[in-house]
């Protein structure tokens, strides 16, 4: 059996995977951008395809965000795209982020558990 391994600073539990649109200037210097994002903490993987003008990444949600990755790409004149598709993407992403970010800061509990 196999397992996945993961860099240090990303919990496989919060792990997300997502996959963008993106629009932007031609002379941006992709391997630049992706080593910039890839060295931030919680970033598990990253991957620009400049031919479809699309970035697949995945993080550790508890930690980093959509809005943290997209800081850097605004760095290099590089958005995601303007569609409706993509849009309605993003928000749902941002949202579930949150979520997820918000979630992770509580301790389950249950009713049948012995309290302290």
């Amino acid at each position: 059996m196999t397992k996945n391994l993961h860099k240090p600073s990303v919990d496989e539990n919060h792990l997300v995977k997502r996959s963008l649109k993106l629009e932007g200037k031609s002379d941006i210097p992709w391997e630049e951008i992706e080593s910039e994002i890839d060295q931030l903490m919680g970033i598990d993987e990253v991957h620009l395809d400049q031919k479809q003008d699309l970035i697949t990444i995945a993080y550790d949600a508890s930690y980093k965000s959509l809005r943290d990755i997209e800081k850097v790409l605004d760095q290099h004149f590089l958005k995601t795209a303007g569609d409706r598709w993509t849009g309605f993407k993003k928000s749902w992403y941002e949202y579930t982020d949150d979520n997820i970010k918000e979630n992770a800061k509580y301790e389950p509990w249950s009713c049948h558990s012995k309290r302290k």
